[in-house]
């Protein structure tokens, strides 16, 4: 798996899991007359639609990944690539965020551009992306669950009709079982493979880091002259 692999599966996952979610939902329209329900089924049909759309478009799950990776990943590979800063730069409390920013860019990261400058580290960045597929759809399988919860309460409160309280408990289940087993799971891999990766780096790239960490140091300074 390559990075546009990735971000086209990143791209429709969510669609499916959101249809697959309604399903319950919007049969529950199918069972009645359509003829005299075809608003009603077109309206539950459309929503999902509507909603699968409006899940990507405003990237709804960038921010619960985006705190996975900074609470968990990205804390350790900063530390670990600043920790390759040559002792004679000095750096100030300014200098070494400036640095620990840059750590990270998905095109002029320092971790990326030193896995990027090895074959090895290179051609191990696939296993990064298989596990990157498994912890996004952990999170979208929590977000879209925990969505589907009210939406079933308010179909039950609507209706009367016992199904969709069992919908919830279905919907209450697979969110519990993605926070609690499915993104773990998921992070620990992550981590695993990050430390791998950082292993190699400060084995075969740490003159490289260093050199980039006294150029975006150099930078700094200069900007503030």
């Amino acid at each position: 798996m390559n990075l546009e692999d990735l971000r086209t599966y990143r791209r429709r996952a969510p669609g499916v899991l959101i249809v697959l979610g309604a399903l319950p939902l919007v049969a529950y329209f199918t069972e009645i007359d359509p003829r005299e329900n075809l608003a009603d089924s077109t309206v539950a049909v459309v929503a999902t639609l509507f909603c699968s759309h409006l899940y990507t478009a405003l990237r709804m799950r960038n921010k619960v990944w985006r705190w996975e990776l900074d609470a968990h990943v990205g804390a350790q590979i900063e530390k670990s690539i600043l920790s390759l800063a040559p002792a004679s730069l000095e750096m100030s409390d300014p200098e070494r965020e400036f640095v620990r920013s840059n750590v990270r860019g998905r095109t002029s990261g320092i971790f990326w551009q030193a896995i990027d400058r090895d074959e090895r580290m290179r051609d191990k960045k696939s296993f990064f992306y298989e596990n990157g597929q498994d912890y996004t759809t952990a999170v979208d399988l929590l977000l879209i669950a925990g969505f589907y919860v009210p939406v079933g309460v308010i179909f039950f409160i609507a209706t009367q009709n016992t199904r969709f309280l069992w919908c919830v408990f279905v919907y209450v289940a697979i969110a519990l079982f993605s926070a609690l087993v499915l993104l773990p799971a998921a992070r620990r891999e992550h981590i695993k493979l990050s430390k791998e990766q950082l292993s190699e780096v400060k084995q075969f790239q740490a003159p490289f880091v260093a050199e980039r960490i006294a150029q975006l140091v150099d930078q700094f300074r200069k900007s503030q002259r």
